[in-house]
């Protein structure tokens, strides 16, 4: 599974911590802010969650909106992970990978977000560029779950 991340360094924040496992790869950004004891660090000031192709269904897809493709794969708007803090948070959708870009800054402007989201890359690679889009069933989905693109 090809993994996308901001870079080294994402509005003044560094890349300080990393999670892998079979079916995904995250990357968090700043400072922890633990929000459940019990879970340990469930808040970063940017996490960029890469997951294999999941069901787009639940609380994470609800209210989701589209906006226009980043980096030419379909993308929209989403509530927050926590859905007792909503965000817009960033979700991108590539040829094998959904990629959700998480802000602990809700105030940062939606149009600042999706400028972020532009600078997405496999990692190591020194800059942006063009990613896969996924099958045509997925993006029938995203239009049915979260409307036409603007």
């Amino acid at each position: 599974m090809p993994a996308l991340y901001l870079g080294a360094r994402v509005e003044g924040f560094d890349w300080n911590d990393y999670y892998l496992a079979n079916d995904q790869v995250n990357i968090f950004y700043g400072e922890c802010r633990e929000s459940d004891p019990e879970a340990g660090c469930t808040d970063w000031d940017i996490e960029v969650h890469n997951r294999r192709h999941s069901l787009l269904a639940g609380d994470f897809i609800a209210g989701c909106k589209r906006l226009e493709p980043i980096l030419g794969a379909p993308a929209v708007t989403l509530g927050g992970f926590n859905l007792d803090r909503p965000a817009d948070n960033i979700g991108i959708f590539t040829e094998d990978t959904n990629v959700f870009i998480r802000f602990a800054d809700d105030d940062m402007a939606l149009e600042d977000k999706i400028a972020l989201a532009k600078t997405l890359r496999p990692i190591g690679a020194p800059r942006a560029r063009t990613l896969p889009p996924p099958a045509d069933s997925l993006v029938a989905d995203l239009e049915r779950l979260c409307g036409p693109p603007p």
